[in-house]
């Protein structure tokens, strides 16, 4: 039936329920499994910009920032 599966994960409940359906289909079909973790960017960059202060000072530079 499915060769492969796919499944983008967040680690919110419905990605969690998403990769246990997932893992179920790809046992009974012999399917390959992927998955791949999305995340907001934009959330992620406030967190990083909280905990600048704490890292070396050659990441504290706004280019880095770009760079990461």
């Amino acid at each position: 039936m499915y060769q492969q599966i796919y499944v983008p994960v967040d680690n919110s409940p419905y990605s969690d329920e998403a990769a246990h359906l997932a893992a179920r289909i790809g046992q009974a079909t012999e399917a390959h499994l992927y998955g791949c973790h999305v995340y907001a960017a934009k959330l992620h960059d406030r967190r990083f910009r909280t905990m600048e202060s704490g890292f070396r000072q050659q990441f504290q530079k706004d280019i880095e920032h770009k760079k990461q």
